[in-house]
């Protein structure tokens, strides 16, 4: 069953005010997600970088380093957002979220996974964006 919370956390923001908020892209104002200023910090070029990739892991160990796939030499910068998707993955998840890490290093952290049987989802997101 669906249960309703009616106590917030000091750090909550109310309904009424997160349904008055923008998420139109090139809204920046009072009501936007990020203010002109935070945008301005963290995107000066107003680009975001993302990587999406995926492997059919056809159920082998992957390689130690991963940097050919994560990092390709074509890429200018390390990306923003990379999300990672794999099928066949083998058994051992949390030693490809490490893999994952290792590659990426300090710069990036997990910011969620989820599998579904043989599925696995990876979004790291730079430090940055979360700190």
């Amino acid at each position: 069953s669906m249960t309703n919370m009616s106590a917030l956390s000091a750090d909550s923001t109310a309904i009424n005010e997160a349904r008055k908020r923008s998420y139109l892209v090139g809204s920046v104002g009072p009501t936007s997600l990020l203010g002109a200023q935070e945008l301005e910090k963290l995107f000066p070029d107003r680009k975001l970088r993302i990587f999406i990739g995926t492997w059919n892991m056809n159920g082998q160990v992957p390689p130690r380093h991963l940097a050919e796939f994560l990092l390709p030499a074509n890429l200018n910068h390390v990306p923003d957002v990379l999300v990672v998707g794999t099928q066949e993955v083998f058994p051992e998840k949390s030693e490809w979220e490490i893999r994952l890490q290792d590659t990426l290093g300090p710069s990036h952290v997990l910011f969620h996974s989820a599998s579904l049987g043989t599925l696995h989802l990876a979004i790291f997101l730079k430090r940055d964006l979360i700190d």
